[in-house]
């Protein structure tokens, strides 16, 4: 029974940590689609213009995808919190997840 509690523990971190870099990267990936849609347009319609880069366009991209990164990091936050307050469960201070999670001995 330990090896089953030990590997389900593996699984919660793993977890943990593809839902925290699906956190850092949905936002930039989201704001990405809609910058390169025809809906936001950044690129010259002068004649002769070959560029494809536009300053303006990385700025703006910045500027929305910063702050909401930050604002979906800080809900995922809250709402972590918020769903332990509910289940009563608190983890130690020391990281010790053995002692927050009930063992059975079968």
């Amino acid at each position: 029974m330990a090896i089953l509690t030990e590997m389900s523990q593996r699984e919660s971190i793993a977890m943990r940590t593809i839902t925290v870099v699906t956190l850092i990267y949905l936002p930039a990936t989201f704001v990405s689609t809609f910058f390169s849609t025809d809906v936001i347009y950044y690129q010259s319609d002068a004649p002769g213009s070959q560029t494809t880069f536009s300053r303006t366009a990385l700025v703006r991209w910045f500027e929305v995808t910063i702050p909401l990164t930050v604002g979906t990091l800080m809900i995922a936050y809250c709402w972590y919190k918020i769903a332990n307050r509910k289940r009563g469960t608190k983890l130690p201070s020391n990281g010790d997840l053995s002692m927050s999670l009930p063992l059975y001995d079968v």
